[in-house]
C-alpha cells in the first residue's frame, strides 16, 4: 500500500494538522471528513455566539408579516429566529415572506427547522449578494427587507439595498464574542510539521492575532485557508497571507480547500530528470 493511502483510498491531509478555529457544535461534520482525508483536526475556538435574549428580537418576530423578504446571514440567524419563535410562540416560516439564505450550509439549516430558501450561487462577498438582490427585485421598489444578523456582520449589502432604494430594516439577534485558547494548547498546535487554519469570519481573524503573536505565522508551516471574500480581505489587512479562499461558503468547500493547498505535490519527471 502506498504512502498516503488507506486501504486503497487516498489520503491528501496525511501528515496536515488542522486547527479549526470555531467551536465543535459548528464544526458540522468537518472534523470527520478530515480525519477520513488523513489529516488530524483540532477545534480552537476564537470566537464564540451569544444568542440574544431580548424585547427588540421578540418584536422583530412578531413583525414578520410586515416584510416581503427576510435574508438569512448566518446558520446562527437562523438558530436564534428559531428560540426566539418559540419564546413568543409562533411558528416559522411565514408563507408570505421570501427567504435568502446567504449560503447552501445556512438554506440546509434554515430546511431543518423548516424554512424553505432561495440562494443566490456564486455568491463571495457581500456586495455581490446586493447585486444579485438588487437584481431579483428590479422593478419592484416597495419590496421591504429584513435583516437579522450578528453584531459583527458585514453590513455592505444593506448599504447598497438602501442606496438602490429599498427599504431594509435590521435587527441584531446575537453577538459574536472572543474566545480565548489557553497559550499552552497554541504552543502544542504549532509544534506540527504542516498546519492549516480554518478562518470563517473577520472577528475570527482578528481574534486569532490577538491571541497568538504574528511571527508564529510567518513559517512556511502554516496556511490560511478561508470561507470568503470578506474574511480573506480582514487577513490581508493584518498582514496574513491567505493560501485559498473557498469556492462556495461552506464547510464542505472549505475542506475543499484545504484539500488543494496541502496536498502533497507530485513533481515533474523532467523535473527529476534534470537532478541527474
Amino acid at each position: 500500500m502506498k504512502s498516503g493511502e488507506k486501504n486503497g483510498v487516498s489520503l491528501p491531509l496525511k501528515g496536515v494538522d488542522v486547527i479549526i478555529t470555531r467551536p465543535s457544535q459548528q464544526a458540522e461534520g468537518m472534523i470527520e471528513r478530515i480525519c477520513d482525508l488523513g489529516g488530524v483536526p483540532h477545534i480552537a475556538p476564537v470566537i464564540e455566539i451569544h444568542y440574544r435574549d431580548n424585547a427588540r428580537v421578540d418584536q422583530m418576530i412578531q413583525n414578520l408579516s410586515d416584510y416581503d423578504v427576510v435574508v438569512l446571514t448566518s446558520a446562527n440567524t437562523v438558530r436564534s429566529l428559531d428560540a426566539a419563535a418559540k419564546r413568543v410562540g409562533r411558528q416559522l416560516p411565514e408563507s408570505s415572506i421570501t427567504w435568502i439564505a446567504i449560503s447552501e450550509k445556512t438554506k440546509e439549516v434554515a430546511a431543518n427547522h423548516g424554512i424553505a430558501a432561495e440562494v443566490y450561487h456564486g455568491v463571495r462577498s457581500s456586495v455581490e449578494l446586493a447585486h444579485h438582490m438588487i437584481e431579483s427585485f428590479a422593478g419592484k421598489p416597495n419590496t421591504r427587507f429584513l435583516v437579522p444578523r450578528g453584531n459583527l456582520s458585514d453590513t455592505q449589502f444593506i448599504e447598497n439595498l438602501r442606496d438602490a432604494g429599498y427599504a431594509v430594516d435590521e435587527c441584531i439577534c446575537y453577538d459574536t464574542v472572543e474566545c480565548h485558547v489557553p497559550r499552552a494548547r497554541w504552543q502544542d498546535l504549532f509544534k506540527a510539521e504542516r498546519i492549516a487554519i480554518l478562518l470563517f469570519s473577520p472577528s475570527a481573524v482578528k481574534s486569532l492575532l490577538k491571541q497568538v503573536g504574528p511571527a508564529h505565522f510567518k513559517q512556511r508551516n502554516v496556511q490560511f485557508v478561508v470561507v470568503g471574500e470578506t474574511t480573506k480581505q480582514a487577513c490581508e489587512k493584518l498582514e496574513l497571507e491567505v493560501a485559498a479562499v473557498a469556492e462556495h461558503p461552506s464547510s464542505e468547500s472549505v475542506i475543499d480547500a484545504v484539500v488543494d493547498v496541502m496536498r502533497p505535490k507530485v513533481k515533474r519527471v523532467k523535473d527529476r530528470q534534470d537532478k541527474f
